[in-house]
């Protein structure tokens, strides 16, 4: 029998937080973050605990066809960003409490405006000018 797909947060890169009811990612290698709402929110903090798919799945209720190609492919754009990785166990995590919100295409915004600022290494660009000190390339 295979394993049941699962998945983990690449908690070495990565950062997250919810914020009433936002969660909110960073990603240190990119510099870029991504806001996620409603049951985007809530399939992050899923996902955290380990939930597995099937589970996921089941704590949403009955589901189409299309509802539950949405949420494969939300997921899928989270592997791809490089915040999430599918991780096959063998024990799935704590089953997620039945879902009361309607279903929406889960989906995350994504931003690049302070890349500089979270790519910037604060340990090493400090001088007398103080961080952060960001190389320009210029000798």
């Amino acid at each position: 029998m295979e394993p049941e797909l699962s998945y983990r947060i690449i908690e070495q890169k990565v950062a997250h937080e919810v914020i009433d009811g936002e969660a909110v990612v960073i990603h240190f290698d990119t510099g870029n973050y991504y806001s996620l709402t409603g049951l985007s929110s809530q399939l992050w903090q899923w996902l955290a605990t380990r939930a597995t798919r099937s589970q996921i799945i089941e704590a949403l209720g009955p589901l189409t066809p299309a509802q539950i190609q949405s949420l494969d492919d939300f997921i899928e754009s989270l592997v791809k960003e490089g915040i999430l990785a599918k991780d096959p166990q063998v024990e799935p995590g704590p089953a997620p409490a039945k879902y009361e919100g309607p279903f929406e295409p889960p989906k995350f915004e994504k931003y690049h405006d302070m890349q500089n600022l979270l790519l910037s290494d604060p340990i090493h660009d400090v001088d007398a000018t103080g961080w952060p000190n960001l190389d320009t390339g210029e000798p």
